[in-house]
């Protein structure tokens, strides 16, 4: 928390002069926003970017075809209702996804800070590894047909 005496100095006119310069100085030097690919190519995570982010945030940044999938059409093709709120819609790919980014950022964070932690963080993805290689081998399974 500021102390009075900070917070006293830091009047609205401060501010605005202080975002002034900032915008000022962003736009002199030519400074770009830097976008998530940006550092999921910094951090060589562009397979999970182009995998996993991708289809995550694909509800964060709508379209006409995300909201295509709401739809419920009869056999006409004609909207009979509107699907909202929350599905359980391949929840178990979601959850190993889920992981998996935990599991990635923790890395990340831990790799930065000198700790043992690091093969216990390498056995759990190897144990995730294995889950998600049984899930997806559940999903190619052919139809019982006997």
């Amino acid at each position: 928390m500021l102390s009075d005496e900070i917070r006293n100095k830091v009047t609205e006119e401060v501010l605005s002069d202080l975002k002034s310069t900032i915008e000022q100085n962003i736009k002199d030097k030519d400074i770009k926003e830097l976008k998530t690919q940006w550092f999921a190519q910094r951090a060589d995570m562009m397979d999970f970017y182009n995998t996993a982010y991708a289809v995550l945030s694909d509800s964060v940044h709508v379209n006409v075809r995300n909201l295509e999938s709401a739809l419920e059409l009869n056999e006409s093709g004609d909207i009979v209702r509107l699907r909202y709120g929350p599905n359980d819609e391949d929840l178990e790919t979601h959850l190993l996804t889920a992981s998996e980014a935990l599991l990635l950022s923790l890395h990340a964070v831990y790799s930065v800070i000198d700790t043992e932690f690091d093969k216990q963080l390498n056995s759990m993805y190897e144990e995730l590894k294995a889950l998600r290689r049984r899930h997806d081998q559940t999903l190619c399974l052919p139809e019982d047909r006997s």
